[in-house]
């Protein structure tokens, strides 16, 4: 506490009472009188203002060196509970004090902390840092500020913001102290770290990605730049991310001068209705080069007035050559296919048709208005038997790409059957997204039917229309197969007609012929539709009778019930067509029949015909107009 004032007059009154003391007493010594009673109460009245003034100013003294000690206590407080470290470092980087935050972070008790090197806590990676900085602090006296780790006792790392000065001795000495301050930065360096490898991230992902990501900026005052550009730019216009940063007049300086204006409107009507920017145009480089691009972004409000938009712009040249190469060979396509027999087609995929060749008409019935009307007729006008096989064959050309041509049978629009040789395959655009399918439809009918004639003459007796002994031998051969998965029987009806020959040699051959095919009709009457009924040649015929019962007794009297029937109804008189309407010829004819039982393990197709004609014979040798029944070599026969 500064007292100029009292200490002066406390000074002065010390003064005046020693030489009034000093006078008392010598004049005590002169006179030995005593002071007159008003010099003595004026002394003393004196003395004792003094005395109260110097009590007054010793009070007021130890209330300061009171407050004093309260706000050292205080300061000292206030620097132990400080936010960041405070450390007293000597000039031989002994650490000289240090408060409570400091002892904390360095994870060390105050004691133990005291008199260590401070930079034994500077992580190995940042000593020569350190000493760098110390060194400035040292050579400039001004204070230093650097980020750097540092290490606990424990060897426990974390960032730390240093703020050094120098602070000298008050008696001059040229020995200097450092005073420390300490922040720990770890979560914002953390945050900074996690921030940075965020933004590398994001521009390497950036740099490899087709095309160019970016940012664009259209300020309120109508100048524009790119904030980012990922480095595809120097590819897509020329220019570096850097050198339109700030200002994007070099990108709008190559936008191809045709498409300039265009350019320029479609942004700004983006900006107006905050609608996406798509935009495809050209860029025009000073060596004549000419690219297309494709650009592609989303917009929103900056909080200047302004537009920012975040997108992405490719070079989509070959795709845009490719897309006109192909507009030229579909216009080819159409040129031929207008013109050839075949029905073409092109099927998008979501079913609709881009084209239809006129000659769908000529073959289907339907003109290519009422298919692009009506796609779904592709589909239905196809035979219902045939309607699995073609949805697999679309769905295995849509599944993997390839596919192998069919042969399917549509109706047409009259009603009328025909068939159709069909092969397709997808069609893509220049990116590589389908198309759709293209197909090519001819009309196959006429080769079909040349196709089962050929077939009706390798396995269909021409007479009776009925198999012949060829395709029997194959159905008997799947018969075979089939008892043996199944466990289950079959039978084998041989007959031979009784009575044949006399009617060929009274009325012809034309009506043996005739008999012939009354025959194959009564025993397609008889039989059920998973039998075979065959002639194997002059007037000899098999009934092959499938899909019997598994257990052997039920088998044999349903082949013998079936075997009856047909000897029955063969045995019924003939009405015959004569030469004339007036004339016909009435024959009676009947047939001997053997039936053999084929079992699950019989596997001779040969040997169960010569079984059959062998049982067939027994009946012609026992009277004719019979059935005898073989079966494990025992004759059965029923009259």
């Amino acid at each position: 506490m500064n007292l100029p004032p009292d200490d002066q007059r406390l000074k002065a009154l010390r003064r005046r009472a020693e030489a009034l003391a000093q006078n008392y007493l010598s004049e005590d010594s002169r006179s030995d009188k005593t002071l007159a009673p008003a010099q003595a109460q004026k002394a003393l009245h004196e003395l004792r203002v003094h005395q109260i003034e110097l009590e007054m100013q010793n009070e007021e003294l130890r209330q300061a060196q009171t407050g004093l000690a309260l706000e050292r206590e205080r300061f000292f407080d206030l620097y132990d509970m400080a936010p960041v470290g405070y450390i007293t470092v000597s000039e031989q980087g002994l650490i000289l004090e240090a408060n409570l935050t400091a002892v904390q972070l360095l994870g060390c008790a105050r004691q133990q902390l005291l008199n260590q090197r401070f930079s034994g806590f500077i992580a190995a990676q940042h000593q020569d840092s350190y000493y760098l900085h110390r060194k400035q602090l040292l050579a400039s006296r001004q204070t230093q500020s650097f980020d750097l780790q540092m290490v606990t006792e424990s060897a426990q790392p974390f960032w730390a913001k240093l703020i050094a000065s120098v602070v000298h001795k008050k008696d001059g000495d040229a020995a200097a102290e450092f005073r420390i301050i300490i922040s720990d930065i770890t979560e914002r360096k953390v945050a900074q770290e996690q921030r940075q490898a965020a933004i590398d991230l994001m521009k390497k992902v950036t740099n490899h990605v087709p095309g160019m990501v970016y940012q664009y900026l259209l300020r309120a005052d109508g100048s524009s730049c790119f904030p980012f550009a990922s480095e595809a730019i120097r590819d897509i216009y020329g220019v570096a991310p850097e050198d339109v940063r700030e200002d994007a007049s070099k990108v709008f300086a190559v936008l191809h001068p045709d498409d300039y204006d265009a350019v320029v409107a479609s942004i700004q009507f983006s900006a107006q209705t905050q609608q996406p920017w798509q935009k495809e145009y050209r860029v025009k480089f000073d060596d004549g080069t000419v690219r297309w691009l494709f650009g592609n972004s989303l917009p929103e409000r900056a909080p200047d007035g302004g537009t920012l938009w975040h997108g992405f712009i490719t070079d989509v040249t070959e795709s845009r050559q490719l897309k006109d190469a192909l507009k030229e060979s579909e216009l080819r396509y159409r040129t031929m296919a207008d013109f050839t027999a075949d029905w073409e087609y092109w099927s998008m995929p979501d079913g609709a048709l881009r084209y239809v060749s006129p000659s769908c008409e000529q073959i289907c019935g339907y003109t290519p208005q009422e298919l692009y009307a009506d796609p779904q007729l592709l589909r239905q006008m196809v035979h219902p038997d045939d309607l699995a096989l073609f949805d697999e064959h679309v769905h295995q050309l849509s599944d993997q790409g390839v596919t192998e041509p069919i042969d399917y049978r549509i109706r047409t629009k009259s009603g009328e059957e025909r068939w159709i040789a069909h092969v397709c395959r997808q069609v893509f655009d220049p990116d590589g997204k389908p198309l759709g399918r293209r197909a090519s439809n001819r009309d196959d009918t006429s080769n079909k039917q040349l196709q089962e004639q050929v077939r009706q003459l390798a396995f269909i007796d021409p007479l009776t229309a009925l198999p012949n002994r060829r395709l029997l031998l194959d159905r008997l051969e799947q018969a075979l197969a089939a008892n043996q998965r199944s466990e289950s029987f079959a039978a084998l009806v041989y007959l031979d007609l009784d009575n044949f020959k006399p009617l060929n040699d009274e009325h012809g051959h034309g009506a043996g012929d005739l008999l012939l095919v009354e025959v194959a009709r009564r025993l397609r009457a008889c039989v059920r539709a998973v039998d075979t009924v065959s002639r194997i040649g002059g007037d000899e015929f098999v009934v092959l009778l499938g899909d019997l019962t598994a257990d052997q007794t039920q088998a044999t009297e349903q082949a013998n019930k079936l075997a009856e029937k047909i000897c029955a109804s063969l045995a019924q008189t003939y009405q015959l067509p004569g030469q004339n309407e007036l004339q016909s010829i009435q024959h009676q004819c009947s047939a001997s029949i053997g039936v053999v039982l084929i079992e699950p393990q019989h596997k001779s197709v040969e040997g169960l015909l010569k079984w059959a004609d062998a049982a067939m014979y027994i009946s012609k040798k026992e009277g004719r107009n019979r059935v005898t029944f073989m079966m494990e070599r025992r004759t059965q026969q029923r009259p």
